[in-house]
């Protein structure tokens, strides 16, 4: 009798340990979770029914440790915004101020010394005008909240009217854009959203590749179609190609200063190819330079008796002797 009521104790105390333990490694976990150390983990070791329980605590505090992670550099990237645009706009407002007070105080008598503030005027306030827009594209590409369309486009075409309608106005400010091989590539995208991150992509070239030629090329194949803007300036260095399109990144701080610029461009590039599916990559040009890569996931193919897209066929382009457009 004595055996038995010794194993009794012995099995009830082995019971009770089995649940109490872990019991008590969930309500530790739960006190410091509440406590906001959301870096604790229950980290049970045994194969039983509470394996499982734990296992979902584990993964819900690190749900919530990365959530805190995110809401933190989404609040520091917030402050950075406010911070880099509250500079970018102070510079051109108190230059206007400097300009027009010269005029009004009648510093400036000379008729070509008056029309000199005035146009200083005028560009301190496109400036402004562009930082705004591009502010205002950024916000609502970052809230998925900018208005925008998928349609089904041929990007070769989509290169070809780029050069053709803007390849003068860069030539004048000194880059040149040519068209290198453009195979036909079908992608579901907004042609004016697309056109605008592939102007922030030739922006970037006129502000820190000055005298370079960018290469436009379309290609297509089993993982979809891509359209490729490379330059062959002085390029980035390697470990700066990951972080091109994050915010305000600058792969040298004082060389980006001296040639301005709002920080957003290649931002948009980015946030513009998630809002249409796809996505972008920064490479080093061979030879040297910077190659932007535009890509999108295959499309069906072209329905039967259905009309090409719009734009002028490839062989009636002027070509050099290589069988590539350029610009004219």
């Amino acid at each position: 009798v004595a055996a038995v009521a010794l194993m009794n104790r012995f099995c009830r105390r082995y019971v009770y340990d089995r649940i109490t333990g872990p019991i008590g490694q969930l309500e530790r976990g739960v006190e410091h979770v509440a406590a906001g150390d959301l870096s604790y983990r229950v980290d049970y070791r045994g194969d039983d029914e509470f394996a499982p329980i734990a296992r979902s605590f584990d993964q819900m505090a690190q749900g919530l440790q990365d959530a805190a992670a995110r809401e933190e550099h989404e609040q520091r990237a917030r402050q950075e915004l406010i911070a880099y645009i509250s500079h970018d706009l102070r510079s051109p407002l108190t230059s206007i101020r400097g300009y027009a007070e010269g005029l009004l105080d009648g510093i400036v008598t000379t008729p070509e010394r008056q029309r000199r503030y005035a146009s200083r005027i005028v560009a301190k306030t496109e400036q402004m005008s562009e930082l705004v827009s591009q502010l205002f594209l950024f916000s609502k590409l970052d809230l998925g909240d900018f208005p925008h369309q998928e349609r089904r486009c041929d990007l070769a075409d989509l290169a070809r009217r780029l050069v053709e309608k803007s390849g003068d106005d860069y030539a004048q400010r000194g880059i040149r854009l040519r068209l290198g091989t453009c195979e036909p590539a079908p992608a579901m995208v907004d042609a004016s959203l697309l056109e605008r991150a592939a102007g922030n992509v030739l922006e970037n070239a006129v502000r820190y590749a000055p005298g370079c030629t960018v290469t436009l090329a379309v290609s297509s194949g089993a993982d979809g179609s891509r359209l490729t803007l490379a330059d062959d300036g002085p390029g980035v260095p390697q470990d700066a190609l990951p972080h091109l399109f994050e915010l305000f990144y600058r792969d040298d701080p004082a060389r980006s200063a001296q040639k301005g610029g709002s920080g957003l461009g290649l931002a948009i590039v980015q946030r513009a190819m998630a809002a249409m599916g796809g996505t972008a990559l920064a490479s080093r040009t061979p030879g040297g330079g910077l190659t932007i890569e535009l890509s999108f996931p295959p499309v069906d193919a072209q329905p039967a008796g259905e009309p090409p897209a719009s734009g002028q066929p490839a062989d009636e382009q002027p070509t050099n002797k290589k069988g590539e457009v350029s610009a004219r």
